[in-house]
């Protein structure tokens, strides 16, 4: 597969070791090109704060983390561009912007999104973008 969208949930597996790890490493492998929106990056990195904060790991793991997710090669798209679209399809299905600008961004460059979050992936389908899903190898 050429490219696809890569959302925070899929890029933290890429960093720290979890449920799915392996399975993101290797659909990102088989990809020639991961593409994410500018605020996967904030969100990868709450993310593993929440790591720290509500599942106990070490505040030297969380570091070794972020330095692993910001070397992933992700090509980076504005999110701002994105943002009219992402809130229409917010207020046609009910969902948060931040998880529809990956959905606006997949539609945008017409290419498949990679969540590992179980509510993306049905309301992905339902817009219409194919998901390959990290739960389900």
């Amino acid at each position: 597969m050429n490219a696809a969208v890569f959302d925070a949930s899929v890029l933290v597996k890429l960093a720290i070791e979890e449920p799915h790890s392996g399975e993101a490493a290797r659909l990102y492998k088989d990809i020639e090109m991961a593409i994410a929106p500018d605020c996967a990056s904030i969100e990868c990195t709450s993310a593993l704060w929440k790591k720290r904060r509500y599942e106990g790991y070490d505040p030297a793991c969380i570091s070794e983390a972020f330095r692993l997710l910001r070397s992933i090669d992700v090509a980076v798209f504005e999110s701002a561009p994105l943002l009219e679209n992402a809130l229409e399809i917010a207020l046609s299905l009910d969902h948060p912007v931040y998880d529809c600008i990956y959905l606006a961004l997949a539609l945008q460059e017409g290419i498949p999104l990679v969540t590992a979050d179980a509510r993306l992936r049905d309301v992905a389908g339902v817009v219409g973008i194919d998901v390959l899903w990290v739960g389900a190898l």
